[in-house]
Formats: C-alpha cells, sequence, structure tokens
C-alpha cells in the first residue's frame, strides 16, 4: 500500500512538474550567493614579551623573529615609550640614554615592507613607521598581503660616545600591526 502511495505520489508530481519542456515553458529562478571572507590581520604567534640585548658598551645588534598573518592590506606602526634606552638608576657621572635603530621587515605576496629609524624619532615623529593612534602614520602595504610571512624587527646600537651607567638600561617598543581601512 506504501509503495503504491508513493509511487501515485511520484507520478502525479511528474506529471505537475513546470520543468517540463513538453508541457510548455519552463519557469526559472535566478539569485545571488554572497559571502564574506573576514579581514585579518595580526601576529601569527605572540613575539617574546622582552628582548635580552646583551652588553651596550660597544656596538651591536638583536633580532627578534615575527610572523605576521594579514589577508589584506595592511599598516605597521611603532611608538617608543622613551625614545632611546635609559638607565633604570640614572647617575648623574655617567651617559643614561642611548638612541638605537630599528628595523622592521616582513614579506608580502609583492616582495618584502621594510621600514626603519632611529628610536627617538619612535617617540617624538619625524619617521615613516612612528604611529602613535589607530590609522595615524606607520607604513602602509599598499595592496600587499602577508598570509603567514614571516619577517623581524632588529635593533641596532652604536658604540656609546660616553661611559654609560652600569646596570639595567630599557625602553619599550610598541608595534601595531592594522588592517587599512
Amino acid at each position: 500500500m506504501k509503495a503504491a502511495a508513493c509511487a501515485a505520489l511520484a507520478v502525479a508530481l511528474g506529471a505537475a512538474s513546470p520543468v517540463l519542456a513538453e508541457n510548455g515553458p519552463a519557469d526559472s529562478l535566478a539569485f545571488g550567493i554572497i559571502g564574506e571572507v573576514q579581514q585579518r590581520c595580526g601576529f601569527k604567534s605572540a613575539p617574546a614579551p622582552s628582548l635580552a640585548i646583551g652588553d651596550l658598551g660597544e656596538a651591536g645588534s638583536a633580532v627578534l623573529p615575527l610572523a605576521v598573518d594579514c589577508n589584506t592590506g595592511f599598516r605597521v606602526r611603532m611608538t617608543s615609550a622613551n625614545g632611546s634606552l635609559k638607565a633604570q638608576r640614572p647617575s648623574s657621572m655617567f651617559g643614561n640614554d642611548l638612541d638605537y635603530q630599528v628595523r622592521f621587515q616582513v614579506g608580502t605576496d609583492a616582495g618584502s615592507l621594510e621600514s626603519a629609524c632611529a628610536a627617538s624619532a619612535l617617540r617624538y615623529g619625524g619617521c615613516a613607521l612612528y604611529g602613535p593612534t589607530a590609522g595615524s602614520g606607520g607604513v602602509s602595504s599598499g595592496d600587499a598581503i602577508a598570509i603567514d610571512e614571516t619577517g623581524a624587527l632588529t635593533i641596532d646600537w652604536p658604540a656609546p660616545s660616553e661611559v654609560l651607567t652600569a646596570g639595567a638600561w630599557s625602553d619599550t617598543l610598541t608595534i601595531v600591526l592594522e588592517a587599512r581601512s
């Protein structure tokens, strides 16, 4: 009984189908399909929270590896809290601050995005990387993207021109990756 009802239903549906050309013109329906890929831009993994650079008594360099993931054009901007490396316990007898160079580099689908400047310019402006607030300053990738790309932040400091205060020295760099609007 169920098989007969199903067969009758199938025949009834087939006979009433508007898409059969032999029964007249076919109906058609056109519709758009819309989707979206969300923008993402940031560090693939968090960089180390600090970079131990060693003895400041002679010229040196230190590198912080970065992993970047931006599926849209992006901007890199930076600031420096002190504008230089500063002695944590200053002395009136010796040098208490040391400017240094910051170099940012990351690969993109259009080549390498690179920019460099002095830490002092990251505190007070005057450098392409300087960008104290969202959407301000910084270096743009244009239309280039950086999906799972590697990069580096390189810190270079000169040999001091004076005797430096012994002890701990520090600065805080803030690096922001943001999708370009």
